[in-house]
């Protein structure tokens, strides 16, 4: 069993914000290399959408967190 047989926390799932920057840094410099095709269109945007995503989910967990504090 993962993580020891305890059960995740939900702050174990959340990316660090470097590692979503650093995926949408990934795609930008993946599609401006040449040539630029329609596999590598494909690429970009599914690696941009997932460094996005991965701030979203850091974002909103702060949001809760400074909720809970308040």
């Amino acid at each position: 069993m993962r993580n020891g047989g305890r059960p995740y926390r939900k702050e174990d799932r959340i990316p660090h914000p470097l590692m979503s920057v650093s995926t949408i840094l990934l795609a930008v410099l993946f599609g401006v290399f040449d040539p630029f095709t329609w596999w590598r269109t494909i690429a970009v945007i599914f690696l941009f959408s997932i460094g996005v995503y991965g701030l979203y989910q850091w974002w909103s967990f702060r949001r809760e967190q400074m909720r809970e504090s308040a």
